[in-house]
């Protein structure tokens, strides 16, 4: 029943539970990546023991503390700006035409999602990208999966934030990590979104997922699980001899 006998009710908790198994499984974090490849057209791609699994990763403060920690460059401001046009060129007004079509993805200031302007809203990128945490990623040879976990509670926005809304910004700080590791000569790999949530159809529904899905093309519908999709193949994964 949990401590004190009250149940524990966080998505944290919830997490770690259903996705230790994946931790002592090689043959279950396998299937995972398989099962994660199989609406892109790349059906068993990912071989036994090359899959990885963390939980609550912060990828951008922990590859900067890396740098600093092996006395190498970090990326100066501009350089995290300069990556952001490159690779998500006109967000804001992207997002403002999903807006007139229907989506509810508020934009409070001028300069959510356009942080070029000034060296404050540089740094404010560089914060958000710092502090942007990804419930469960899995990494394979070619693919980056990064997971939201979702257990009676919506996905989170936040207008003072350059990055206002919660699935894109974890995006947008993924592949920024990805690519400045490919320009210091580390292996590509393409950055593949997953959500698990309680009950996949009404997660399909929401107006973050919905421009993830339907506008960008960045996460494919059958990339929603459930909970139960989840202990079926920790369950179904034959045991590591």
């Amino acid at each position: 029943m949990g401590i004190l006998g009250i149940r524990n009710r966080t998505e944290d908790w919830k997490t770690a539970i259903t996705f230790a198994p994946f931790f002592e499984c090689d043959s279950a974090r396998t299937r995972l990546a398989n099962r994660l490849l199989e609406p892109l057209g790349e059906y068993h791609e990912v071989q036994p023991g090359t899959a990885k699994i963390e939980l609550f990763w912060y990828g951008m403060r922990d590859y900067v503390h890396k740098l600093r920690q092996e006395g190498k460059d970090i990326p100066k401001l501009h350089d995290f700006v300069d990556r952001y046009d490159c690779l998500f060129p006109c967000l804001d007004q992207r997002i403002e035409k999903a807006r007139q079509s229907g989506l509810k993805l508020n934009l409070p200031n001028c300069w959510n999602y356009n942080p070029k302007h000034t060296k404050d809203r540089a740094d404010d990128l560089y914060k958000n990208l710092l502090n942007t945490e990804i419930d469960i990623v899995l990494q394979t040879p070619n693919h980056l999966f990064i997971g939201e976990a979702k257990h009676e509670s919506g996905l989170g926005a936040d207008g003072k934030l350059i990055l206002v809304h919660q699935l894109i910004r974890q995006y947008v700080m993924a592949r920024i990590l990805v690519d400045f590791r490919e320009f210091n000569g580390c292996r590509r790999k393409e950055v593949v979104p997953f959500i698990v949530a309680d009950k996949e159809t009404n997660m399909k529904d929401k107006h973050q997922v919905r421009f993830m899905r339907d506008h960008e093309r960045w996460l494919h519908k059958k990339n929603i699980l459930s909970w139960n999709c989840i202990d079926k193949i920790a369950k179904s994964a034959p045991a590591d001899n």
